[in-house]
């Protein structure tokens, strides 16, 4: 199993993602750094979602192959990477595993999850509000990596008087362009978690309506 793959999935279901994973082979530190950073954000948040074990394993699955479709359309890799987990990935995934893997790659990028998108529509309204969460934490990990140099080592997240903050912890390098990705892409979360969020580098200044 690659080493990159490694996380909770189970052997088999490492060796069908990684048959996916290399198909193009793209930016495979990449995909692992969104993998860890979203692990770590679906467990800082697990109060407000409430999700188990299974989402999880299709989060770090779709977040180990969000990026698949890039190199075949870089503008449109979002959609192109959705077709190819559809087409692609199979056991130990059942068929509606890969149904909702494919559209949180679908939705890591660009729009979100949108009723008048014929796929999304589909599921049941306890499905949505799955894929709405597991984007969102998608999302926000992806961005948190956007320079793809893994700068970006541990997030925490909390309510600090009613605005919900996430803190990114890491090495200097890149960590203004990782912290103005992640907010960029915070949208979705926003909308599964009913509430604003801050995204922060741990040494930054609060302002000081943040810290009375």
């Amino acid at each position: 199993m690659p080493r990159h793959l490694a996380s909770d999935l189970t052997i088999a279901e490492a060796e069908a993602v990684a048959r996916v994973a290399t198909i193009t082979a793209w930016a495979p530190a990449h995909t692992a750094q969104v993998q860890r950073l979203a692990r770590q954000l679906f467990e800082a948040l697990r109060d407000h979602h409430g999700l188990g074990p299974r989402e999880r394993r299709l989060l770090e699955v779709a977040a180990l192959l969000h990026d698949v479709g890039f190199p075949t359309n870089p503008a449109r890799h979002h959609k192109v990477s959705a077709r190819v987990i559809r087409a692609n990935l199979g056991a130990p995934f059942t068929e509606r595993d890969v149904h909702l893997i494919a559209l949180l790659a679908r939705y890591h990028r660009k729009g979100g999850p949108r009723v008048r998108h014929r796929r999304f529509s589909r599921l049941e309204p306890g499905e949505r509000q799955i894929v709405i969460w597991l984007a969102g934490l998608l999302r926000v990990a992806d961005g948190l990596d956007r320079p793809h140099a893994s700068s970006v080592q541990r997030v925490t997240a909390g309510i600090v008087n009613g605005r919900f903050e996430i803190t990114a912890s890491g090495g200097p390098e890149h960590t203004e362009e990782c912290i103005c990705g992640g907010s960029r892409k915070r949208q979705v979360l926003e909308r599964a978690l009913g509430r604003p969020i801050v995204i922060w580098n741990d040494e930054a200044v609060r302002p000081a309506s943040a810290a009375d």
